[in-house]
């Protein structure tokens, strides 16, 4: 066992490694208590299958989420300090310091959820999920300090979740959004163009044609385009015949 082993059994454990694959993110959460525990671990300063995990003192009992990005920048969502939630950085090869706060809270507003995207020239860009009064905004942030330098624009006033970036960056982000007259759809934000677009893959779209419909089998029983016969036998034993428009 690599952890967990002085746990209460109803813990539900996450495990996340970083895009590098140098970092080891653990959490924790107890049945439904409130907050989770936070591990930390450098996969390179050891046997990965023994890997020294630390815990993370800040935020506990708290609700947080915490990942490293591919700049080797510790971000952390967590509800410590702010009702609404705020985004936090720290140095992941010193847990034990303290964090800077890089988005803070919002008034009537709940921050969900942050994706890192490579936006013009190359330059990060932080994406900032939030919720008010059951209606979603994204809101776009300067990676390194923090500073609000625009908005996603949006099909309408509804919910998106399941913000999703590529991996290895890039500036696509995938998003859901529905709202009370519109059905869940995936859209696609690009932060170089500053264009949204609905569809997984807009590019991929458009160069592959559309699947055929599937072919079905005739039917016996429909004697012309518009209608369908079929029969059944009379007490006599003759058949009796009769046709019907197709619906």
């Amino acid at each position: 066992m690599v952890h967990g082993d002085a746990t209460e059994p109803s813990a539900a454990y996450g495990v996340a490694v970083s895009g590098g694959g140098r970092w080891l993110t653990v959490s924790a959460r107890v049945g439904h208590r409130p907050g989770n525990r936070l591990w930390l671990a450098d996969l390179t300063a050891g046997p990965p299958e023994a890997p020294h995990l630390r815990p993370l003192a800040r935020g506990e009992g708290a609700d947080s989420a915490l990942e490293v990005g591919r700049d080797g920048t510790a971000r952390v969502l967590t509800g410590s300090g702010a009702d609404g939630r705020r985004l936090c950085v720290f140095d992941p090869a010193d847990p034990d310091a303290e964090w800077t706060e890089l988005i803070g809270e919002r008034s009537g507003a709940v921050l969900q959820s942050v994706a890192a995207l490579d936006g013009p020239e190359g330059c990060p860009v932080l994406v900032a999920l939030w919720s008010r009064q059951a209606c979603a905004e994204l809101t776009l942030h300067e990676a390194d300090s923090g500073r609000t330098t625009g908005r996603v624009p949006l099909p309408g006033r509804g919910t998106v979740f399941h913000m999703t970036a590529r991996p290895e960056g890039g500036g696509d982000l995938w998003f859901s959004y529905t709202d009370y007259a519109t059905a869940q759809r995936v859209f696609c934000y690009d932060v170089r163009e500053g264009t949204v677009t609905e569809g997984p893959c807009p590019a991929a779209a458009r160069t592959r044609p559309p699947p055929a419909p599937p072919k079905r089998a005739p039917d016996p029983r429909r004697s012309a385009p518009g209608s369908w016969s079929t029969s059944r036998p009379t007490a006599s034993g003759s058949p009796w015949r009769w046709s019907c428009p197709r619906t």
